[in-house]
């Protein structure tokens, strides 16, 4: 979901307002699944915009939420399983994976029904403008995040915790993938808790396999998958300089 601003067009009208992005779940997206160019001075200011009740996953190349004019925004009542981007960070939304029946890409749409137990479930904020869920069924007064609103009669279904449906497919080898650019490590590398993961801050910007970074990014490598990805976007809180360090709490 995204709105980028024509350069050859200078009327002042080249903006946009009173955007509501409510009730999705955007998942398998290349890049970031909501990403909204900056507006400048002399256009009419981004206003009376709204992100509410979402379930959002990380774009492949590893951006989540690229927003240019975070005033004109109002966010909350969203679950980001990956991570909340500093923009959206508040306290009614949260990071979980969720629990849907079945859920493919591609696929059917009820395999993203939401399943017993899952905190998605009343997480939401009631929207008048929006009544019913993706089936046309009504929302609660403490509505599902997500396309789907669960009700007590469906009972317990069963639960898949894997996002895409689908099991991994294991890596043989934990070699790395070839890089267009090896970041250049700022520090030491951090282990992560789990034992999993390197986390790696480049002194410079670049691509290592096909995932794209700046000087601010932190990327992650997983050991078991010889996988990269980013593990944190800089720009969501609005550094434009080199991460030095990562403190892991």
């Amino acid at each position: 979901i995204s709105f980028w601003q024509a350069s050859s067009n200078g009327s002042r009208d080249n903006s946009y307002q009173g955007v509501i992005v409510a009730y999705n779940v955007i998942q398998g997206t290349h890049d970031a699944p909501l990403w909204f160019d900056d507006i400048a001075g002399g256009f009419d200011q981004p206003r009376d915009n709204r992100l509410h009740n979402n379930i959002v996953f990380m774009g492949q190349n590893g951006h989540l939420f690229d927003l240019g004019n975070p005033d004109g925004w109002t966010i909350s009542h969203n679950n980001w399983p990956d991570r909340i981007p500093g923009v959206a960070d508040e306290p009614n939304s949260f990071s979980a994976l969720p629990s849907f029946a079945d859920p493919r890409l591609n696929g059917p749409a009820v395999g993203y029904q939401l399943r017993l137990g899952d905190r998605s479930i009343g997480a939401g904020l009631p929207l008048t403008m929006i009544s019913t869920d993706f089936w046309g069924q009504p929302r609660s007064t403490h509505p599902s995040l997500g396309i789907y609103e669960y009700s007590s009669s469906d009972g317990d279904l069963p639960i898949t915790e894997t996002p895409t449906g689908e099991t991994p497919t294991p890596t043989a080898t934990a070699v790395p993938p070839t890089a267009t650019v090896e970041p250049t490590a700022t520090a030491e590398p951090t282990a992560d808790p789990h034992g999993t993961r390197l986390l790696i801050s480049s002194s410079d910007g670049g691509q290592v396999g096909d995932v794209a970074y700046a000087d601010e990014d932190v990327l992650a490598f997983d050991i078991t998958t010889g996988q990269w990805s980013l593990f944190f976007d800089g720009s969501d809180v609005g550094l434009n300089g080199d991460v030095d360090g990562l403190a892991l709490l």
